[in-house]
C-alpha cells in the first residue's frame, strides 16, 4: 500500500480499518491504517440506502478516524438536494458532501479534506464510483490499481488496494467495494448476519470507546514541518469530528452548531451550499503527537483528561495527582499541586509539551510561571494574573479601570468597620473572604447576625473581608480562552452553589451545572465578550500583566443589567463537566494556541447540538465536615466523572473529599439531558450520600426569567 519515499513518520494514532468488522464471514485484512478520515462513499439516487451508510460509518467510528460521507453521481440525481438531506438526516450530524465526477460538482470540498499531511481510505459497496473519484481528486483519467475486473452486475471494480498522493499533498487510498455490507440493504437478517457492526452502531453509537487503544500510525510526506503546526497554517490542518471520547461520557449527539449568542467569529463555522458546517474547516493539528499534563485531582481534571484524550494529536496523557477516574484515561503521577518547582520539575521529566494547571491554587502560587520558565508551554495565567481570582480586591481595581459593569464594594479591614459596613449596606448581606476559599468563602444572607459572624470569622483567620451589594437576577458562568489578547468565549452554563434544593443550605463549591442556557437572552456572549471579557483582558494587558489561560465571568443578570459577580482564573468546577462535551473542536490544540499567543490564528469554535446536565454526589457532612474512606460503587458508569475519589490498597474506590462524584447526563435537550444525569446518579452507591434532585429543573420548567 506504500509506495517510494512517501511513508517517513511513523506516529502513534488510533487509525486502522480492518475488513472482518464488515462481516463474521470476511478475512481479517488491515484495507488502511495511518488515516485521519474515512470517506465513506455511495451513490446518489434510487440506490442509496441510509442503512448500510450507517453500518459503514459504524465501521468508519471503530477505526478511529473521521467519517465523512461522499455522495457521487450527483449528476444523475433529479433532486440532490432532498437526497443529501435524507441521508444526513440518517448520518448522526456526520458531514455529507455530494459530488459528481462528471460535472466536477463537489470535488473542491473533498479536496479541501485532504491537505498536505492528511490521509483518507474510501470505503463504501462496490460500483459507486470511489476509483472514479480517485481519480478526479489525483488528477488523472486512468485507475493505478493492480487489477480491474468486470463484476458480475457489469461494473468495473477495483480488486487491490492504492495509495495515491493528491496535487494538493494529501494522501488517498482507494479500497475495494466491501458488498458484503450492501448485499443486506433491507434484508430481515442483517441484524444477524453482520453481529458485529450492529453491535458497534448500537452500542458504541459511533463513539471511540473501546477502540481507544488501537494504536495507528499517521503518515506523511517529507516536506511536512517537524514540530507544532502554527494554527491556521495549511499544512496538517485539521479536524477531528469525533464526539467527546471514552464511553463514560458519550452519547448520540447530533452535528455542530454555534454556541448561542455567540460573538462574531467565536463560534460560527463555514458553511458548505447545503448550510451545513463542513468538514473542511480549517482546524489547528500538530504535524506530531504531544504529551498533555493535567494538573489537578477533581472531576474538572477528569472531563479535561476525557476531552483531551479524544484529540488526535495527544500522544500521551499525564493527570498529577488525578483519582481513581482519570486512572483509567490518563498516567497517575504524583506532585505537590502547591508547589510551582515541584509542577515544573514533573513536567520536565515527564517531557511534556503542554501543562493544563486546573486548579486555583497552583495558578496563584505561580505554578504556570515556572512551566514556562522550564521552557514547557503551559495553560494557565501567572502568578499575577491570577489574582484576578486570587484577590477579590484586586479584580475590583481591574474592572474599575476597565469600565466592567460589577457590584459595589466595601474593604472591611477589621471588626468594627465590619459592624459599621453592614450597617450601611443593609440586607441582603454579601460577605466574601477576600481570598481563594474554593467557592465557599460567600455569605448570602438576610441574617446581619450571621453575615457579621461569618466576616468576623475570615478576619480572624487573618483573611480580609469584602461586602459587596446584592445582586438580584439569574447567574451565568462564561469561560473564555485568551492568550492574553485575542478572546474566544465557550459556552454560558449555570451552577448551583447551595448545597440543598431550592437554593437552601449552605454555599459549596457547586453540586451541579448545566449548558446550554435555553433562558439566556439573545446576544448574551456577544455582550459580556464586549463589555466584560475584552476590557478585562485588555486592561490587564495595559498594567503589563498579561492574563493568558481561561478567564471565568461569574455574572448575574440583574434588573438593572449585567454585572460581574467575581472572576476565576481556571476551568469552573462544576461547569466545566457540561461545557466540553459540548465543546467539538479538538481541546489540546485550542489550549496550545492559548498558551503560544497564537489563538488569533486558531479556527473558530465548533459546537454539538444538545444539551448537558451534571449532579454533584456529595459525601456524609459536606461542606462543613465530609467523610472520607468510604467505599463507591457505580463510579465506572456511564457519565461517572470522579472528584474526591481514590483506589484503597485492594483495588476498591473509596471516597477522599466532599464532592465525590460528578454524573453527567447528555441529550438532545435540556429536559432528556436532566433525566440522563438522574438515571445514572441512581446506578452510584455511597452510604449516606447526598445530591440535589433539582439541577436544571427550573430551566426546564421555564421558570427563569430576566430583567
Amino acid at each position: 500500500m506504500l509506495r517510494g519515499e512517501l511513508a517517513v513518520d511513523l506516529l502513534p494514532r488510533k487509525s486502522a480499518f480492518v475488513r472482518s468488522a464488515a462481516g463474521r464471514t470476511s478475512a481479517a485484512q488491515v484495507v488502511a491504517a495511518n488515516l485521519d478520515l474515512v470517506l465513506v462513499v455511495d451513490a446518489l439516487g434510487d440506490g442509496v440506502r441510509s442503512r448500510r451508510i450507517e453500518r459503514y460509518l459504524a465501521v468508519a467510528w471503530s477505526s478511529g478516524a473521521t467519517p465523512v460521507v461522499v455522495l457521487t453521481k450527483a449528476d444523475l440525481c433529479a433532486d440532490v438536494t432532498a437526497s443529501v438531506e435524507a441521508v444526513r438526516e440518517d448520518a448522526l450530524g456526520i458531514d455529507v458532501l455530494p459530488v459528481s465526477m462528471v460535472t466536477g460538482q463537489g470535488l473542491a470540498d473533498v479536496r479541501a479534506l485532504l491537505t498536505p499531511g492528511r490521509t483518507a481510505a474510501m470505503v463504501g459497496p462496490s460500483g459507486v464510483g470511489k476509483s472514479s473519484l480517485a481519480n478526479a481528486l489525483a488528477g488523472r483519467t486512468v485507475a493505478g490499481t493492480h487489477e480491474i475486473r468486470l463484476d458480475g452486475r457489469g461494473r468495473h471494480t477495483t480488486t487491490a488496494r492504492e495509495l495515491h498522493q493528491l496535487p494538493g499533498g494529501g494522501l488517498l487510498v482507494d479500497t475495494p467495494g466491501m458488498r458484503e455490507l450492501a448485499l443486506h440493504d433491507d434484508a430481515d437478517g442483517v441484524e444477524s448476519a453482520f453481529a458485529d457492526v450492529a453491535e458497534l452502531a448500537t452500542g458504541c453509537r459511533f463513539r471511540d470507546c473501546g477502540h481507544q487503544g488501537n494504536r495507528g500510525a499517521r503518515w506523511r510526506p517529507r516536506s511536512t514541518t517537524a514540530g507544532w503546526t502554527p494554527p491556521g497554517s495549511p499544512a496538517g490542518a485539521s479536524s477531528r469530528r469525533r464526539p467527546t471520547g471514552s464511553c463514560c461520557v458519550s452519547m448520540r449527539v447530533p452535528g455542530p452548531r454555534s454556541a448561542p449568542g455567540c460573538a462574531p467569529g467565536s463560534g460560527r463555522s463555514a458553511r458548505s451550499a447545503t448550510g451545513r458546517a463542513r468538514a473542511a474547516d480549517p482546524a489547528w493539528v500538530a504535524s506530531r503527537a504531544v504529551r498533555v499534563l493535567v494538573i489537578g485531582s477533581g472531576a474538572r481534571e477528569h472531563a479535561l483528561c476525557v476531552a483531551l484524550s479524544s484529540d488526535p494529536v495527544v500522544e500521551a496523557l499525564a493527570c498529577a495527582p488525578g483519582n481513581a477516574g482519570t486512572r483509567a484515561l490518563a498516567e497517575p503521577l504524583v506532585v505537590d499541586v502547591a508547589d510551582p518547582d515541584a509542577i515544573a520539575a514533573l513536567a520536565s521529566a515527564w517531557s511534556a509539551d503542554l501543562v493544563v494547571i486546573g486548579p486555583e491554587v497552583p495558578l496563584v502560587a505561580g505554578a504556570a510561571d515556572a512551566v514556562r520558565d522550564a521552557g514547557i508551554a503551559c495553560f494557565g495565567p501567572s502568578a499575577q494574573a491570577a489574582q484576578l481570582e486570587g484577590s477579590k480586591s484586586f479584580a475590583k481595581h481591574v474592572m474599575d479601570a476597565a469600565g466592567v459593569p460589577t457590584a459595589r464594594a466595601w474593604p472591611v479591614g477589621g471588626p468594627a468597620e465590619l459592624e459599621t459596613v453592614l450597617d450601611e449596606v443593609g440586607a441582603p448581606y454579601v460577605v466574601k473572604d477576600d481570598g481563594l476559599a474554593a467557592g465557599k468563602g460567600v455569605l448570602v444572607t438576610d441574617d446581619r447576625a450571621a453575615a457579621a459572624e461569618h466576616g468576623r470569622r475570615v478576619l480572624d483567620a487573618g483573611g480580609a473581608v469584602l461586602v459587596e451589594e446584592y445582586l438580584d437576577g439569574p447567574e451565568v458562568s462564561l469561560f473564555a480562552v485568551t492568550d492574553g489578547t485575542t478572546v474566544l468565549p465557550l459556552v454560558p452554563a449555570q451552577d448551583h452553589k447551595r448545597r440543598d434544593d431550592g437554593d437552601a443550605g449552605p454555599n459549596t463549591g457547586g453540586m451541579g451545572a448545566y449548558a446550554p442556557l435555553p433562558w439566556a437572552p439573545t446576544g448574551l456572549v456577544d455582550e459580556v465578550l464586549r463589555t466584560v471579557l475584552q476590557p478585562t483582558v485588555d486592561e490587564m494587558a495595559r498594567r503589563g500583566e498579561t492574563f493568558s489561560g481561561l478567564l471565568y465571568a461569574g455574572l448575574a443578570l440583574t434588573s438593572q443589567g449585567l454585572r460581574v459577580v467575581e472572576f476565576n482564573a481556571r476551568f469552573g468546577d462544576p461547569e466545566t463537566q457540561v461545557v466540553l462535551p459540548l465543546l467539538e473542536t479538538p481541546l489540546a490544540g485550542l489550549l496550545h494556541a492559548a498558551a503560544t499567543g497564537t489563538l488569533a490564528d486558531h479556527p473558530p469554535l465548533r459546537w454539538r447540538d444538545g444539551a448537558a446536565v451534571t449532579v454533584v454526589v456529595a459525601a456524609a457532612g459536606y461542606p462543613e465536615a465530609p467523610r472520607t474512606g468510604d467505599p463507591v460503587t457505580g463510579a465506572d458508569g456511564d457519565g461517572v466523572l470522579h472528584a474526591g475519589t481514590a483506589l484503597s490498597a485492594d483495588g476498591a474506590v473509596v471516597s477522599t473529599g466532599g464532592r465525590v462524584l460528578s454524573v453527567v447526563g447528555l441529550g438532545p435537550d435540556l429536559a432528556a439531558a436532566r433525566r440522563t444525569a438522574y438515571e445514572r446518579v441512581a446506578g452510584v452507591r455511597l452510604a449516606d450520600a447526598h445530591w440535589r434532585t433539582d439541577i436544571a429543573l427550573a430551566a426546564v420548567e421555564g421558570r427563569i426569567t430576566v430583567g
